[in-house]
């Protein structure tokens, strides 16, 4: 607030056209730099994919997370608006984020549709863990 309110002498702000120009690839990149740590992470430990949506009177948005070993990073926020969100919809939203973040980094893809008030949470396991699963309930049966 006292920034807004006082007027620093001899300071004059960056021009709109280097805002967006150069000082935000700038920002990005540094951004970027900021997040390649995480990155890093993902081939060792993997992720997990987290996405949530929400709607008012103007917008509707699907987000998407990545988090790996307590460390969530935004993806993007897909803008909705106007689309019939069905599962061929979301599908084909949730596998550019897998593309983008590597399919061999998923190891989990945590879905929560939120509708008014109910919250439904959708799990799915990856291919191993969903085999793992199986034969630990088929060894359980025989023995």
């Amino acid at each position: 607030m006292y920034a807004a309110n006082h007027s620093i002498p001899g300071y004059i702000p960056p021009g709109y056209n280097l805002l967006r120009t150069r000082l935000l690839q700038r920002e990005r990149a540094n951004i970027e730099w900021l997040l390649d740590p995480i990155k890093g992470t993902w081939k060792e430990k993997g992720l997990t994919i987290a996405s949530d949506g929400w709607s008012d009177s103007q917008r509707s948005l699907i987000n998407f997370m990545a988090v790996t070993g307590g460390a969530p990073m935004f993806l993007k926020a897909d803008n909705c608006e106007g689309e019939i969100k069905d599962k061929h919809f979301i599908t084909s939203l949730i596998k550019e984020v897998v593309i983008e973040v590597g399919p061999k980094n998923v190891s989990r893809k945590t879905f929560v549709l939120r509708k008014t008030l109910r919250i439904t949470h959708l799990c799915m396991m990856s291919i191993v863990g969903l085999l793992l699963s199986l034969v630990m309930q088929v060894a359980s049966r025989i023995s």
